[in-house]
């Protein structure tokens, strides 16, 4: 009872733990660029609220000016008609850098033969760096060719920098003053420094897919609703600022494959309700799974190197079921099996059998249940049952006659020699009767002698003799057995010689 509420308690005290440090995490990261943005400065009694048009480049800024400046803390907008905004948000400076935190907009025409000038809205809230002036200074005036040293300066948001051709006129008021400072006008420059929430597509070959992006903590949470599959992952900020890829403008799948290759768990959830979780691989406008979790809407699971994709053929024009050698599958009624379990299946059924359950199943399950039912697949398994039981029989017969055999011996020769004699082994004292009794024991070649009274043979091993022998036994499958036998001439095969009808002495080769 202590052990359990011990491990409650320590469980809500890591949950809370690790949400106070997510929270903590959050405040840091966006304390030191939204404190500025979000402190309330008092607006100075000369500000007026004006709508400032930049003709030379074609866009408008409506906010609070005072003292020919853009009051910091407030709303500002930029535009190019009243209808067409291109980004609002409050407005700060930082370290000499203009910022605005608040809301991205962008129409987005995209050209391809299939989604040809399809139109859709780009919405990025976030902190951006925003500039539409330079500073300029003019100096070193060359009279010989009338020319003057430019040098750009940093960026700034101004009210009313000079339009080009009038700071061409400034300049050349009086170029004896120089050197000169200049704030000219530049086109609008917006840099994101940040993202909190994107939403936008992706151009495949013959739609636009939605992405959309959430921040969480210092790292992104990524969605992309396919087709028939759902896409997310997290992605850090230091992976997006080093791929330059902070505006989620994702031009080819190529770019975006290699930012979603830094996550490890990556999870697919498809339309039909199955589920995987782990590293993924893109072809032919879709992200398929490599190797992780796989788990279908039923409980059936796969762990491991898993490419499920049974309603598509592959090369060999078979509808591929994608199992590994390495990977463990768990079926819904709990029964553990690895590697490629289907195989034996494939090796049974037809291609159109085979192709038929992979085409109209969509669990493992319903497979293996199929694969099972299948009348080939019964018939073989009996056919293999009874070969099994014939081969059981047939051992077993074998070993009674095996029995049999070794007690006639030992009836016949006693125990020990009985024994020696089954086991065939050549033993000093044995008598030629025992020495025949051996399989091959007639394959030699027999000389005789006599000397000194003692009547002696000499046994030489005969390989003609044994092929006759085998051929006896085996008749036209001989010459597989007697390649193997003879490998064994040296140990099964020795010289023998016999005194007075005793084995005296056993010579190897």
């Amino acid at each position: 009872m202590n052990k359990q509420m011990s491990t409650t308690n320590n469980t809500q005290s890591n949950h809370f733990w690790a949400t106070l440090n997510f929270v903590l995490m959050v405040v840091f990261f966006s304390l030191s660029f939204k404190v500025n943005a979000q402190q309330k400065i008092p607006l100075p009694n000369n500000a007026k609220l004006k709508t400032i048009e930049f003709k030379e480049y074609n866009y408008f800024i409506k906010g609070y000016v005072a003292n020919e400046n853009f009051v910091e803390g407030q709303e500002i907008i930029f535009f190019r008609t009243k209808t067409d905004t291109i980004i609002s948000g409050t407005y700060f400076i930082k370290d000499g850098i203009s910022y605005v935190e608040g809301k991205k907009e962008e129409i987005k025409e995209y050209r391809d033969r299939n989604i040809n000038g399809t139109k859709k809205r780009i919405v990025t809230n976030g902190l951006f760096k925003i500039t539409n002036s330079i500073y300029k200074v003019v100096s070193d005036y060359d009279p010989l060719n009338d020319r003057l040293s430019i040098k750009n300066e940093k960026n700034v948001l101004a009210v009313s920098p000079l339009a080009d051709d009038k700071f061409w006129k400034e300049v050349r008021k009086d170029l004896k003053k120089l050197p000169a400072t200049f704030l000219t006008a530049s086109y609008l420059d917006i840099k994101v420094a940040d993202v909190y929430s994107y939403k936008g597509y992706l151009k495949e070959y013959s739609s636009l897919i939605p992405i959309n992006v959430q921040k969480k903590g210092d790292n992104y949470y990524l969605k992309i609703d396919f087709r028939d599959r759902t896409l997310e992952t997290i992605i850090s900020y230091e992976t997006l600022k080093k791929s330059n890829f902070l505006d989620f403008d994702f031009d080819s799948f190529s770019y975006l494959t290699k930012i979603i290759k830094t996550s490890e768990n990556v999870k697919l959830t498809f339309k039909n309700g199955n589920i995987f979780i782990g590293e993924v691989y893109y072809d032919k406008y879709e992200y398929n799974p490599i190797e992780g979790l796989y788990r279908f809407s039923n409980g059936d699971e796969v762990i491991g190197k898993v490419q499920i994709v049974f309603d598509k053929q592959d090369d060999g024009g078979y509808y591929n079921l994608g199992l590994w050698k390495d990977s463990k599958t768990t079926f819904a009624d709990g029964n553990v099996v690895y590697g490629d379990w289907a195989e034996k299946y494939k090796n049974v059924l037809s291609r159109q059998e085979w192709s038929e359950v992979l085409k109209n199943s969509k669990t493992l399950t319903e497979i293996r249940d199929k694969f099972e039912s299948n009348e080939n697949y019964q018939f073989s398994v009996i056919e293999q049952k009874s070969k099994k039981q014939e081969s059981k029989i047939a051992e077993q017969q074998k070993q009674i006659e095996e029995q049999e055999y070794k007690n006639a011996l030992i009836k016949k020769y006693g125990t020990n020699w009985g024994n020696l004699i089954f086991k065939e082994e050549f033993t000093l004292g044995m008598t030629k009767e025992m020495v025949l009794e051996f399989k091959y024991g007639k394959a030699y070649k027999i000389s005789k002698v006599t000397r000194d009274g003692n009547y002696t043979e000499i046994w030489e091993f005969d390989p003609l003799k044994l092929e006759q022998e085998i051929i006896k036994e085996k008749g036209a499958m001989a010459f597989l057995y007697l390649a193997e036998v003879l490998q064994t001439i040296d140990t099964k095969f020795p010289n023998l010689i016999f005194t007075n009808n005793k084995l005296s002495a056993i010579l190897q080769h």
